[in-house]
This record gives structure tokens, sequence and C-alpha cells, in this order.
């Protein structure tokens, strides 16, 4: 019996590591339904994710994104990705690492402030002057890294690399679990 019988396959990571673009094109290569939590959130609320972080706040967004995963792991053999600081509530681990694989993406300081420099989409990070995104996303990345290692398996996602080629490694590597 292998090990993802009845899991899910979770894609952790800070913001703008590509754990939504590789989520779909590793679905697509599993044959498996491919779920967004934080696009779940939108469509059950109507609200986009920096409009429930401006008119409700952060702690209502992230009891929204608890009840979310808790209903998607209710279902199996999903390469679900998880918004960045999700893992960082101990009830979402305990239901993510009891229903699934968990990757974390990682990618570095740099490449993440290029990313979130191309959208304004990111309401942790809007308004900042490039040194203070930077301090930004390193105290975040600093606050969660003990989280992200309890993660099953680890991936960087580079510039150089394409999400293809990067879904290919992830695709390749967890293909024994099949």
């Amino acid at each position: 019996m292998n090990r993802l019988t009845g899991k899910n396959i979770y894609l952790l990571g800070f913001m703008a590591t590509g754990k939504s673009r590789i989520g779909r094109e590793l679905a697509q290569r599993l044959r498996w339904p491919y779920v967004d939590t934080d696009q779940c959130i939108e469509q059950s609320t109507g609200h986009s994710i920096s409009e429930i972080f401006r008119l409700h706040g952060e702690a209502a967004f992230r009891e929204l994104e608890s009840a979310t995963i808790r209903q998607v792991a209710g279902r199996s053999r999903q390469v679900v990705s998880l918004g960045g600081g999700a893992i960082m509530r101990p009830e979402n681990w305990r239901v993510i690492h009891e229903s699934g694989l968990t990757i974390c993406l990682t990618a570095s300081v740099d490449t993440i402030v290029q990313r979130v420099q191309r959208k304004d989409n990111r309401p942790l990070l809007r308004g900042r002057t490039q040194e203070e995104l930077v301090k930004k996303i390193q105290a975040l990345l600093d606050e969660r890294l003990p989280y992200y290692q309890r993660a099953d398996f680890f991936f960087e996602s580079r510039e150089e690399v394409s999400p293809y080629a990067l879904t290919d490694t992830i695709y390749r590597t967890i293909s024994a679990l099949l």
C-alpha cells in the first residue's frame, strides 16, 4: 500500500513561492483536483483576501482559513495550495499533517521581493518602500521558518528554473509514494 492512498498533497510556504502555479501543474500531472484555500475563501465570502483583511482584519481571515482547511481535509486525493501563514496555527498543522503529505516551496528574499512587487494584492506587504518590504519579508520568514521546517519535502522556487521543471522534480520525488 502506498503512503498517499486516501491522502492529499499540501503545498505550503511563503507568499510568492509558486504554490498556486506549481499546485495547478502538479494536480494536472497527478490527474487530481486542485484546490487553493485562498480561492475557496474568496468564493465563499464574495470578497478578495485583501478585502477580508481590510474589512475584518487578519484574525477573522485566519478563522475563515482554518474552517476552509478543515473542510478541504475532509476530501482526499487533491493537491491543495495553502496560504503562506496557514501553518502557524497548531490546529491547521494537525489537520494538514494527518490528512496528507506536505511540500514546502521556498525562495530567496530577493526572489520573493521581485515577485510581490509585480502584484499589489498582498495585504501584509502593501504600501511599503523597498527597504521596508525586504525587512517585513525577512521578519515574516524568520517567524514562519520553524513551521515550514515541519514539511515532509522542500523545494526551492528559483527564477532560473521554470515552474514546469520544478513540478517535474516534485512529481519524480513523490512518485514512489503514489
